[in-house]
Formats: structure tokens, C-alpha cells, sequence
């Protein structure tokens, strides 16, 4: 299928109520949303958080309604500004609507490694079991790469040995 770029940029947020809409016209078997916090709800609030909650909401009813799959990018708060533990889940920013309605909730670390290098846990799995001890991954972002970053990369980092010389060895 195509990838379908919807932009804000035009001066004028989202609204989650627009989504069905959108979703009609395109059918798409994946929505990304990146930024939850820059849409906007359908109804003033007085307080941040209750505007991210209604706004959260109508996110999981629109997924389990229409069946699709919905990726919603999000910043924790300030309590979580050591980037080297992973955020948990009472950590997430304008409070913890968003994550008690998720079925999962990944999150990216960035710990005492290569500086493209970030860890990412599961911190909650509705129908499973989390994964909070983490793998790592090294993100290109100049070439569009993600890859796993696993022990044999490390070890060949710490003692200086170079990616080629890695794998000339595994051959």
C-alpha cells in the first residue's frame, strides 16, 4: 500500500474526531500519530491532562471500532529526565491516561552507549508479559536504518575493533 502523510502544518491540529473520516477514505491497517500531545480535543478543558485523557480515549474506541492498529508517539514528563533508566509508566507526560489506555506501551532509553545507540523496553503488555530489561538498537537516521545492536557489536566497541573486522570474524 502507500504511505499517506496527513500534516498539521498547515496551522491547524488534528482532532481524534477527524480520524474516522481519514481512516474511511484511506484504509489504512496502521495509524501512526506522531506528537499526541500537539492534537487537540473536541471539547475545552481547564486542565492539560483531561483534554490528553478524552483525547486518549477516542483513540482506543476509533482502533477497536475500525479494527486497526494505532501507534501514538509521546514525551514522558520531567520526572523522567535520566535518559539512561527507561521512563515507567507513571512517568508519562499530562498524566497516565494514555498509558492505562494502551494495550502496550513501548519506550526508548538512551543509556551509557554509542551515542546512536537507544534501548527500547516494554513497559506494559496487556496480554502478556512486559520486557523491561530492554534491547538495543542503533538508529541511522541519515541512511533511514534501525538495526539490533547486539552483544558481539559491544564487545568489538569497547575493545576497538571495527564492524568489518566483526564480520570477517563470523564468516
Amino acid at each position: 500500500g502507500d504511505w499517506i502523510t496527513m500534516s498539521s502544518a498547515e496551522g491547524k491540529s488534528f482532532r481524534p474526531s477527524e480520524m474516522p473520516r481519514l481512516i474511511r477514505q484511506y484504509s489504512p491497517h496502521l495509524v501512526l500519530i506522531d506528537g499526541f500531545s500537539l492534537m487537540t480535543g473536541d471539547t475545552r478543558r481547564n486542565q492539560l491532562w483531561e483534554s490528553i485523557r478524552d483525547m486518549s480515549r477516542e483513540l482506543k474506541q476509533l482502533a477497536v471500532g475500525m479494527g486497526i492498529s494505532v501507534v501514538v508517539a509521546h514525551q514522558a514528563n520531567r520526572g523522567a529526565a535520566n535518559t539512561a533508566r527507561p521512563p515507567g509508566l507513571h512517568e508519562v507526560s499530562f498524566g497516565d491516561a494514555l498509558a492505562q489506555d494502551c494495550d502496550r506501551v513501548i519506550v526508548l532509553s538512551q543509556p551509557t552507549k554509542p551515542p546512536q545507540t537507544l534501548t527500547v523496553t516494554i513497559q506494559k503488555f496487556r496480554k502478556g508479559r512486559p520486557l523491561q530489561t530492554g534491547t538495543d538498537f542503533l538508529f541511522d537516521p541519515d541512511h533511514g536504518r534501525i538495526k539490533e545492536y547486539d552483544e558481539r557489536q559491544r564487545a568489538a566497541s569497547k575493545s576497538g575493533n571495527s564492524r568489518a573486522d566483526l564480520q570477517e570474524r563470523s564468516r
